[in-house]
């Protein structure tokens, strides 16, 4: 017998060999990837799970401590059916950062905000760019900074006056047949910091300042159906001697 045929052949059948385990590999492989029990495949949901709460409101008390929290009765019942905590966050202490680390999650030197003061929307992926990715209405009312910051991702956005002027604004997005994601920004704590001349909890002056903002934070709340709502309360802090940042 020539070896010329034998050894074509032999090599023949090799190759179809290989080729053929590794068919049967990755056809294998596949399989076992894509494998699910039968009674997983049939309780599976069509779409992803129903959300916890039919709305998010989530309001913002500029220079907001967290040892103030504790004295202000408004939060007391958001307290009672949710949770408390402090978070601490390296980053500048300016209110625009500040609101840019909230919103995304991220540290200023992935988001980059770090200035007072905008030049530009916010480039990062946020909590309103991902509502109006699945078109879920949303708004707010506070400074035109940080209305700036979000850009055509704000929706429905009004610069906030003086109190009074806040708080019809927020009556109007917290209403029923408003959006679903709301932000309220109010600064009432800062400037009534500043008319006081204190940040001292003992003193007269800036004890009637932080029962304005409780007062207003009960208006608020109130106008929220906490059966169908999430309503999440935050304060800033400018930085303290280590450089950090507590919201």
């Amino acid at each position: 017998m020539r070896r010329g045929p034998a050894v074509f052949v032999m090599i023949s059948l090799l190759v179809g060999s290989a080729y053929g385990a590794q068919r049967a590999f990755s056809t294998g492989w596949e399989r076992v990837t894509r494998f699910s029990p039968a009674a997983w495949q049939a309780a599976k949901p069509a779409a992803g799970p129903a959300p916890l709460a039919n709305r998010l409101v989530l309001i913002v008390v500029d220079g907001l401590r967290p040892d103030e929290t504790s004295l202000l009765p408004s939060l007391d019942r958001l307290r009672r059916l949710g949770s408390a905590y402090n978070l601490s966050a390296p980053g500048p202490s300016y209110q625009l950062p500040v609101s840019a680390t909230l919103l995304t999650g991220a540290q200023p030197q992935t988001h980059g905000v770090v200035l007072p003061t905008v030049t530009q929307p916010l480039q990062a992926d946020s909590l309103f760019s991902a509502a109006a990715r699945v078109r879920i209405p949303a708004g707010g009312v506070g400074q035109p900074g940080l209305g700036q910051l979000l850009g055509p991702t704000a929706g429905t956005w009004h610069n906030a006056g003086d109190a009074a002027a806040l708080l019809a604004q927020a009556r109007t997005l917290l209403a029923p047949t408003g959006p679903r994601l709301v932000l309220v920004q109010t600064n009432q704590l800062v400037t009534g910091r500043q008319e006081a001349r204190s940040a001292d909890p003992a003193s007269p002056s800036y004890k009637e300042v932080l029962g304005q903002v409780d007062a207003q934070l009960m208006q608020m709340i109130e106008l929220v159906d906490l059966k169908t709502a999430s309503v999440v309360v935050v304060g800033s802090t400018p930085t303290d001697a280590a450089g950090v940042h507590r919201a």
